[in-house]
């Protein structure tokens, strides 16, 4: 539990600074940091067992507030209303395959979302693998984008779709 406490008081000060940092940072260290994105996530959060709703809404601000400074073209209302009246939404994942992750979050809320006559969009930025639960995700999406692409492409591609970017 001691252990525990410290490392979350860590990532607590971690964040502090990442926010003040932020505060005044240009758009030039704004892209630089976008463009580590990936790095940011903190997986083992998650194995704590504690309420991380607070931390997560902290690093999502931060990391909002560091895309609209970085790429604000690409921030804002979207004006492309669903041509057949069902709600939209967009999964960017890197496990559309048979993972711990699509196995206990993703594949529940694609599939479950799509039967519920959701309009789903999927991304798959550097999804390595493809598989079953890769067929399925396809066959549950309007549309299916994997690749190699840079944040920016993504991105633009997410909003030509008629998906906002949201934290």
């Amino acid at each position: 539990e001691d252990h525990l406490a410290r490392v979350r008081a860590e990532y607590e000060h971690m964040l502090h600074e990442l926010e003040f940092h932020l505060e005044e940072a240009p758009p030039a260290t704004c892209r630089r940091l976008m463009a580590q994105g990936r790095s940011f996530y903190p997986y083992y959060l998650a194995y704590q067992d504690l309420n991380d709703a607070p931390l997560q809404a902290r690093l999502g601000g931060a990391l909002h507030q560091a895309m609209l400074t970085a790429h604000p073209e690409l921030m804002g209302e979207v004006n492309h209303p669903s041509t057949d009246g069902r709600p939209r939404i967009g999964f960017v994942s890197n496990q559309f395959y048979s993972h711990t992750i699509w196995q206990a979050i993703t594949r529940g809320w694609l599939t479950g979302l799509a039967e519920r006559g959701f309009a789903c969009f999927g991304y798959a930025p550097a999804n390595k693998r493809n598989d079953a639960c890769t067929a399925l995700s396809r066959s549950h999406c309007v549309s299916f984008h994997e690749g190699e692409r840079s944040f920016t492409e993504w991105a633009r591609l997410i909003r030509a779709m008629g998906l906002r970017l949201e934290q």
